[in-house]
């Protein structure tokens, strides 16, 4: 006797379902297929969007690290002249008549501290000889303030010197390279694989490309400095210096 096919009282097989001729097991089978297939594609689409904006990310860093605020310095050309007793109004709109958004501060020798907004108006100040029509004036990179120091673990590079190791890496903004030894078990020296890596930005990048390396950059911390008088002995250095000073009273 042939079941009903029509209207909702027959069985959801009855309707002419793709599924009307495979198994149980078969149909589970391919709707557990069909299921993750659809979440590894999600996996996957989400991983490439992190992927795409952590690159974009990198990129912008390295763009602000180069094109960041630059420090200068400004100084009289003028003999036994500062810029002291030079109004703050009359310096803000000579300043302002050269390039606007420029941080002022007096430094005490009687020059003037800037902090320009990028590159462009550090190159822009640098090419200036006269200040407000009337004043002779130098204008010149801070010496400490436009660089950083950082290092990176590398082994592969030992077989370098310094001088090809910055020669390769100074179109990456590197301006000293300096590898860091160490004593081994005999008590010889020998290189560590780590190199100090100075650039002439104010910020560090996050890595470096070393050939088919990528290091990693971490921030150079020097070591603290340290009297050798009071290391050397067993004495502390005030100690050592009240002695010499009674020696001197006898």
């Amino acid at each position: 006797m042939a079941e009903d096919s029509g209207g909702g009282g027959g069985p959801s097989w009855a309707f002419g379902s793709r599924y009307n001729g495979l198994d149980i097991d078969q149909q589970e089978l391919e709707w557990t297929t069909k299921e993750s297939s659809r979440g590894n594609n999600g996996k996957k689409r989400t991983a490439n969007r992190l992927t795409q904006k952590e690159i974009q990310f990198t990129k912008l860093m390295k763009v602000d690290s180069y094109n960041g605020p630059r420090f200068l310095t400004l100084k009289r050309t003028d003999q036994d002249e500062t810029m002291k007793m030079v109004s703050p109004f009359f310096i803000r709109k000579a300043m302002n008549n050269i390039t606007p958004n420029i941080t002022i501060v007096r430094t005490k020798d009687g020059g003037l501290l800037l902090k320009t907004v990028d590159r462009q108006q550090a190159e822009k100040l640098k090419k200036q000889k006269v200040f407000g029509g009337i004043i002779n004036i130098e204008i010149s990179e801070h010496p400490t303030l436009n660089s950083s120091r950082g290092t990176i673990f590398c082994p592969d590079l030992k077989m370098h010197t310094d001088e090809e190791i910055l020669d390769e890496l100074s179109s990456q903004h590197v301006t000293d390279v300096k590898r860091v030894q160490r004593r081994n078990k005999k008590g010889d020296f020998e290189d560590s694989g780590v190199f100090i890596l100075t650039f002439d930005l104010g910020h560090l990048p996050n890595s470096i490309d070393a050939g088919f390396h990528c290091c990693k950059i971490k921030q150079y911390i020097p070591p603290p400095l340290r009297c050798m008088n009071s290391t050397a002995g067993s004495k502390p250095s005030n100690q050592q210096h009240s002695d010499e000073f009674y020696e001197d009273l006898r």
